[in-house]
């Protein structure tokens, strides 16, 4: 059985992902700060933090995973105007950290998911 680890995994878009992974036959793990509202899409739930190489480590050491999907991240679009050391610390640091992660363990997959609020609407 394939492993997919879902960082951000607790959050709307990860719960959907966990679903169809593990209905696809994936051992689902979420790696997330908040806990999910359901257990039902996870194989194995772990609390963490992407920034923290001991959250990390204590995952990657568990299991083979094949794949990252890395949905983990700050996007209210105001508080980043407010906050935005904070913002640069979870986004870029926790990717950053997750990458070195993966490369330590030898996974070379990831699907990296960002926000659209990014994007300016057209209408």
């Amino acid at each position: 059985m394939r492993t997919a680890l879902v960082t951000g995994g607790a959050g709307y878009l990860g719960s959907h992902l966990g679903k169809a992974l593990k209905q696809a036959g994936y051992y689902t793990v979420c790696f997330d700060i908040k806990t999910p509202k359901s257990d039902l899409y996870w194989n194995e739930y772990h609390s963490g933090d992407i920034r923290s190489y001991q959250d990390l480590t204590r995952v990657f050491s568990c299991w083979d995973i094949d794949i990252v999907f890395h949905l983990a991240g700050r996007i209210e679009i105001g508080e980043s105007v407010e906050h935005p050391e904070e913002f640069w610390d979870v986004n870029v640091g926790g990717t950053c950290n997750l990458l070195n992660m993966m490369r330590r363990y030898n996974v070379g997959n990831i699907v990296y998911s960002s926000t659209a609020g990014v994007y300016r609407s057209q209408f």
